[in-house]
C-alpha cells in the first residue's frame, strides 16, 4: 500500500514522541509497516546503539565516562544506560557487592533491616543461631521466639493468620511444628472457610507452646 504525503508527514512529526504501536493507530497502519517505512526514510528514535550522527538529527548515542559506584573505577558507558539509571557499576562483581552492602549493617543507610522480594520482612541478626550466611532472621520467627521464650527450631513453621506476610504483630502469627501441620491448616480453611474448630485453633495457638 502507497504512502502518502500526508501520512508522511504525520510519520515525521510524531516518531520521536509515540512508539511504533501508537503510531498504528494514528495511521491506521500494520505495526512491521511502520517500523519499515520509518528505516527506510532515515527515521531512527534518540539512544539507539549503532546509529551515527548522519543518520538522524535528534540521535544521542555515544558514551561517556562515569565512575563506578562501588570500586571507584571510571569506565565508559552508553549515554541511554546512564540516563536510565543513576548508580552505575563496571561489572556484574560491583553491582553485587553494592547489593549485599546495602543490606549489611555497614551501610549509611541501614535500618536494622529490609524487605525481601516475597514480602517477608528480614531483620540483621549474626548471633543467632539460625541465622543465614549473610546473618539475617526473617522478623516474624524473631517476634515468636521472643513470646515463647526460646529459640525456633529450623523445621517449625510461623503462618500470619491474615496472610500479610509483613504484619508480624505477635496477634497475627501461629506457629506449627512443621511445614505439613501448615498445608493442612491451609487446607483446611480453603475446603471449609473459617469454621469454629479452626477459631478455637486460632485461640488456643500459644497454650501449648508454653506448657
Amino acid at each position: 500500500m502507497i504512502w502518502t504525503e500526508k501520512e508522511l508527514d504525520v510519520l515525521k512529526k510524531n516518531y520521536l514522541y509515540k512508539s511504533d504501536l501508537q503510531m498504528t493507530e494514528l495511521l491506521d497502519r500494520s505495526l512491521s509497516g511502520i517500523k519499515t517505512k520509518r528505516k527506510e526514510i532515515g527515521l531512527y528514535r534518540r539512544g539507539m546503539n549503532g546509529l551515527s550522527a548522519d543518520k538522524s538529527p535528534h540521535w544521542t548515542g555515544g558514551k561517556r565516562n562515569v565512575r563506578c559506584f562501588t570500586c571507584g573505577r571510571e569506565h565508559r558507558k552508553a549515554l541511554w544506560e546512564i540516563k536510565r539509571s543513576k548508580v552505575h557499576f563496571c561489572s556484574k562483581r560491583c553491582d553485587s557487592e553494592w547489593r549485599k552492602l546495602k543490606r549489611s549493617k555497614e551501610h549509611h543507610n541501614f535500618k536494622g533491616g529490609w524487605k525481601s522480594s516475597d514480602g517477608y520482612i528480614i531483620i540483621y541478626t549474626p548471633d543467632h543461631p539460625f541465622c543465614d550466611k549473610a546473618g539475617y532472621v526473617r522478623e516474624h520467627r524473631l517476634i515468636v521466639e521472643k513470646h515463647i521464650k526460646r529459640y525456633l527450631k529450623p523445621e517449625e513453621n510461623v503462618h500470619h493468620i491474615n496472610e500479610i506476610r509483613d504484619d508480624n504483630n505477635i496477634n497475627n502469627l501461629m506457629l506449627f511444628p512443621n511445614n505439613s501441620e501448615h498445608i493442612k491448616f491451609h487446607r483446611k480453611i480453603k475446603q471449609f472457610g473459617m469454621t469454629n474448630p479452626v477459631r478455637r485453633q486460632i485461640r488456643d495457638r500459644w497454650i501449648e507452646c508454653k506448657k
